[in-house]
């Protein structure tokens, strides 16, 4: 596990997982689509090896904040 205090405070990545109407789940990371379907679980998990390939690329751990919508998708 990491000591979280060496860890530094940028870049703060923004994930945010929202309802569609059309998709079920759309992933946003800092603005942009990176994904989207319907089962949310899928969804998190396409979020989550995102940051992970950044904080390779980084050669460091990575912070991120994540954001889910309170409303489930439609038609569940």
């Amino acid at each position: 596990m990491y000591d979280l205090t060496n860890i530094p405070a940028h870049p703060l990545y923004a994930l945010m997982i929202r309802p569609d109407d059309v998709a079920g789940f759309i992933l946003t990371l800092d603005g942009q689509v990176i994904s989207s379907g319907h089962d949310l679980k899928e969804v998190r998990e396409e979020g989550r090896t995102e940051l992970r390939v950044r904080a390779a690329l980084a050669a460091r751990p990575v912070r991120a904040r994540a954001v889910e919508s309170a409303s489930p998708a439609p038609g569940t």
